[in-house]
């Protein structure tokens, strides 16, 4: 759903895929639930023990654009509210849970201020046994683990995410382990025509990813995806890679991604990140990436927007402080570089945005 002018808009789509997509859903809720007791998880608890937790988060910026591709963005001085998240998750049994998260944001254009209200989670989730079944609007295999070894949401989402590659879809997931000792597991999805809430495909998609943790520091995973093969209209593949080093004080992370399309341009990019924990209280952040295409988005991209026309790289710096373990301010800087065009056009103006950001959890 939707606050657009100060009205309540809710919308649900249906593509030819919905009966295939509803008869999975039941059976494989009926398989669930006739697993033998020994491939079960333990019985369900007694009713007060069933767990129903309310929790949010809420992050924005002041900033000043301090140059800009665009002449009529730079100079800019405002502040905005990037995102707001109420959260409800429930326990229902011991194999059986939810989420129905809301989100909050602005439109996402300088000095502008609108908001939008919509659902970002909503799904039904079933354990056999040490595997997860979701029912739903839930987050894609795309860039999850990605999101959270970069840790930093709150201040850049990650490269695909900035591109238009969607974070959420409607449809039936699966994560779990490979190996019996857990050090190789998979998360796989189907993408249903179903649009709902921040759910941004209008096409059947096939996802999945395999990662692999050698030990405790590093991580290596494979993402692939496969979007409308029967469609006539911009079908899209995606392959990426993904290698992670941590300890317990540094995360490194490097990143390679190449999605074609049939009737448009593609995106092939790379980022490379890093963040030190100084302390309990303070931590450095860096991030670069590089768009070997002009971006598909350009101009479109909320908070953050790009010249269309120009192969670009992106710096992120940023320092964060943080006062209170529910609350931080991380100053900022988002630097874009751009090359020059093939053309007799002038190379675009080089994009700096100072930023402010606070981050507060509850």
């Amino acid at each position: 759903m939707q606050l657009v002018g100060g009205g309540l808009l809710s919308r649900a789509r249906a593509g030819p895929h919905r009966c295939w997509f509803w008869l999975v859903l039941i059976l494989a809720m009926s398989l669930a639930a006739s697993l033998p007791a020994d491939q079960q998880q333990a019985p369900d608890p007694p009713k007060e023990l069933n767990r129903f937790e309310i929790g949010g988060l809420l992050f924005g910026d002041a900033y000043w654009v301090a140059s800009n591709h665009e002449p009529a963005d730079e100079g800019i001085v405002s502040a905005w509210m990037r995102r707001g998240y109420l959260t409800f998750d429930s326990e229902l049994t011991k194999r059986l849970s939810g989420r129905m998260r809301f989100e909050l944001n602005q439109d996402g254009d300088f000095d502008v201020f609108e908001f939008e209200v919509d659902f970002k989670d909503l799904y039904l989730q079933t354990a056999i046994g040490e595997h997860r079944v979701l029912f739903g609007l839930s987050p894609t295999p795309t860039y999850n683990l990605i999101e959270k070894f970069w840790g930093y949401r709150y201040v850049e989402r990650t490269p695909m995410d900035v591109q238009g590659v969607a974070s959420r879809d409607t449809g039936i997931a699966a994560n779990g382990p490979i190996a019996k000792n857990g050090s190789i597991s998979y998360r796989v999805m189907y993408g249903t025509q179903l649009e709902f809430g921040t759910d941004s495909n209008d096409a059947g998609e096939w996802m999945a990813a395999v990662s692999w943790e050698p030990n405790s520091n590093w991580v290596v995973e494979l993402y692939g995806d496969f979007e409308d093969p029967l469609s006539e209209g911009d079908g899209r593949r995606t392959l990426q890679g993904f290698l992670g080093y941590r300890t317990e004080t540094t995360r490194l992370g490097l990143q390679y991604s190449h999605q074609d399309r049939d009737d448009s341009q593609g995106i092939k990019l790379a980022s490379l990140f890093g963040v030190v924990d100084f302390s309990e209280d303070w931590s450095l952040l860096a991030r670069v990436d590089r768009l070997f295409e002009p971006s598909v988005r350009g101009d479109d991209i909320a908070y953050l927007p790009f010249d269309p026309d120009a192969k670009a790289t992106l710096l992120i710096l940023g320092v964060e402080a943080r006062p209170y373990k529910f609350f931080s301010l991380i100053p900022n800087i988002e630097y874009i570089h751009y090359d020059d065009l093939s053309g007799p056009e002038p190379r675009p103006e080089d994009d700096l945005l100072v930023r402010l950001t606070f981050n507060l959890t509850f």
